[in-house]
């Protein structure tokens, strides 16, 4: 499923956070808990984190076995 495609309402119902915030993390208004954006994520199987800034460290760190 696409976060694109889903409306608002929509996106509101299946992550159980209310239009009105996930409108503010969509527009970057705010300033939203890790907790929050990992649970407006986690239906699509995602979560927040950090990546190296370094291509090659980050292409080395995500092609471990």
């Amino acid at each position: 499923m696409s976060w694109s495609i889903l409306n608002l309402y929509a996106k509101a119902t299946l992550t159980r956070i209310s239009r009105r915030t996930l409108s503010d993390i969509e527009t970057d208004k705010g300033s939203q808990s890790l907790t929050l954006l990992n649970s407006a994520f986690r239906p699509f199987g995602l979560s927040v984190g950090l990546l190296p800034k370094s291509p090659a460290l980050r292409q080395r760190l995500l092609n471990r076995d």
